[in-house]
């Protein structure tokens, strides 16, 4: 007689912890716009509003950057 099914009393008695939010509401959010907070009130959806897109219809003031240190991106290095 062949025993396909053996006990081994391995078993998990750890305490699990449930979700605050499914994974599958996550999933299920559009790829924009929406969301959930967290407070200490609870878990509540949020729809979040679009912002027009603000562009500048004059030139931007730049610094000179004399006596800044950082990589100076401003410049072009050739590597060769």
């Amino acid at each position: 007689m062949l025993l396909t099914s053996l006990p081994t009393g391995d078993a998990s008695s750890g305490m699990i912890e449930p979700y605050r939010l499914h994974p599958n509401a996550i999933k299920a959010l559009a790829r924009c716009g929406q969301g959930y907070l967290l407070s200490d009130v609870g878990l509540a959806p949020v729809a979040y509003g679009m912002l027009p897109t603000l562009t500048a219809e004059y030139p931007l003031a730049r610094k000179e950057g004399r006596g800044i240190r950082g990589p100076r991106v401003d410049k072009t290095f050739f590597v060769g």
